[in-house]
């Protein structure tokens, strides 16, 4: 089943990147207007697929511990599938962005296929589920904008409908093949609302900062929630900047820009997908996650300091390590709730992401024009080193209990009450 889960995934986040290359075709066609005047409106809409994210990952995290994951997942591939639809069938702004919106919610099913692998594999094996969920995610990603533009040579609408007809294929999926991952031998929920009450959804839990408070509240996930939100803030800024910075300091062209952000893609895809498991079991889960927040915080400051662009992909091919912080911080915190309560984990760690997706690129942009970008382009990048740098000190100061502990021994921790 982890097969049929990261299959699920990758082609899900592929769908959601066919439509990136005709998007701003078809706004430009809605308002007769050149690329320029589209730009603000084209990156509104597409900050609403992060809005999406942060608003249904914690609620879906939760519905998927009380209802089960496979539910979760026909519904919202189901639900992916009509909305790509009727982005397609529509000719209108408001259309494309409902439908974007919508696009982030029903593709808030990233932290369900992680509480899925919580679910079937044992503690010292999440850390490599974590970044096998991740690499699949980022492959889609990577792979959906190229087989989009190509599709966007047939028809400015083709790609909405291919990633119609992927949406149905994932849901017909989950529905034939992909079996429960929470049921009992006699076909019941493993974990019965009765038994554990933690399971129905708390008042709030409509909220999608319900998930993230209550997990704040609690000591023992402070750091790691911190030191996940600066480090997604930060990688989320220097993503937002990429294209103006590399423009600005080494006058490359949108291929180019296109060729290194691919490369990026790739060696992150490489680290989760290949080099999480290995070195989150040696060297364990704490001493993994300092290791990549502390080659991110060299890296961004590399990145700014670069001054010539093969100077960026060497830096680049290092600073991949970075990577190992996600799943690490994923593993660690799995280690500390029950399993009634994983979707609900999964859920507000994604919700970090959604939010800091949200704002990072106002936050980059602002600053990248407060220090004139022409005089100082690296600037964005000092800051992100910075905020790393902040998440390191943070996880370094705190002796290694409670969600932390275990993490020196990858192989023999067990989640609490297990």
């Amino acid at each position: 089943m982890i097969a049929a889960v990261l299959s699920i995934i990758f082609f899900d986040s592929l769908g959601a990147g066919l439509i990136i290359p005709a998007l701003p075709g078809l706004l430009e066609t809605f308002s007769g207007t050149g690329p320029a005047q589209v730009s603000l409106t084209y990156g509104g809409i597409i900050s609403l697929y992060s809005v999406g994210l942060f608003i249904a990952s914690p609620l879906l995290g939760q519905l998927s511990d009380r209802f089960g994951r496979k539910p979760i997942f026909i519904v919202t591939l189901t639900g992916a599938m009509v909305d790509y639809a009727i982005m397609a069938s529509f000719s209108s702004v408001v259309a494309l962005a409902v439908g974007r919106l919508l696009a982030g919610i029903c593709g808030a099913n990233f932290p369900t296929a992680s509480a899925y692998l919580t679910d079937i594999l044992p503690p010292e094996r999440r850390d490599h589920g974590f970044g096998w969920v991740g690499a699949a995610f980022g492959l889609g990603f990577i792979v959906g904008p190229v087989v989009g533009g190509l599709m966007a040579g047939l028809g400015l609408r083709a790609p909405f409908w291919g990633a119609a007809g992927l949406a149905a294929a994932n849901a017909l999926f989950s529905l034939l093949v992909l079996r429960e991952s929470r049921v009992r031998p006699g076909g019941r929920l493993e974990v019965e609302p009765e038994a554990y009450p933690g399971t129905r959804l708390p008042r709030g839990g409509l909220n999608p900062l319900a998930p993230l408070l209550r997990l704040f509240s609690d000591r023992q996930f402070q750091p790691l929630l911190a030191a996940l939100l600066l480090y997604h803030l930060a990688m989320l800024m220097i993503q937002s900047i990429w294209v103006l910075f590399t423009q600005v300091r080494f006058g490359w062209t949108a291929a180019q820009v296109g060729l290194s952000l691919t490369v990026f893609g790739l060696m992150a895809a490489v680290v989760q997908g290949g080099l999480v498991g290995p070195v989150l079991g040696r060297l364990g889960g704490r001493a993994g996650l300092l290791i990549g927040l502390a080659v991110s915080v060299a890296g961004c400051l590399l990145y700014g300091l670069a001054t010539a662009g093969w100077q960026l992909y060497a830096v680049l091919v290092v600073a991949s390590l970075g990577w190992l912080v996600p799943p690490a911080i994923q593993s660690l915190a799995s280690r500390g709730v029950e399993a009634e309560a994983q979707g609900m984990l999964q859920g507000g760690l994604m919700a970090s992401y959604g939010g800091a997706s949200a704002v990072a690129p106002v936050i980059s942009t602002a600053v990248f024009t407060w220090a004139d970008g022409e005089r100082h382009p690296g600037a964005v990048f000092f800051l992100a080193s910075a905020l790393v740098a902040v998440a390191f000190m943070i996880v370094a100061q705190r002796r290694p209990d409670g969600a932390l502990e275990g993490a020196t021994d990858a192989v023999t921790a067990r989640p609490r009450g297990g």
